[in-house]
């Protein structure tokens, strides 16, 4: 089994894109902003930035739901 060592050198912006991909996704897997914050050493506030800024570029939430039908049936389960 051979070892390959590939030299790989990213500019400081595409380091702060991957750092920002990761912990988004880190924060998506439940992490909390402190867990977030300890794992990729940034400070907690920048997340909730990331955070913010990725939320506001949603689309509007009645936008992204379909229109009731009269034929429609919801399901209630009882305990």
């Amino acid at each position: 089994m051979q070892i390959v060592v590939l030299d790989v050198f990213y500019t400081p912006s595409a380091i702060r894109r991957l750092k920002k991909e990761t912990a988004l996704n880190v924060y998506k897997e439940r992490a909390s902003m402190c867990g977030v914050q300890r794992a990729l050493g940034v400070n907690r506030h920048t997340p909730a930035l990331w955070l913010l800024d990725l939320i506001a570029r949603l689309p509007p939430f009645c936008t992204s739901v379909e229109t009731a039908k009269p034929d429609d049936v919801l399901e209630l389960d009882e305990l």
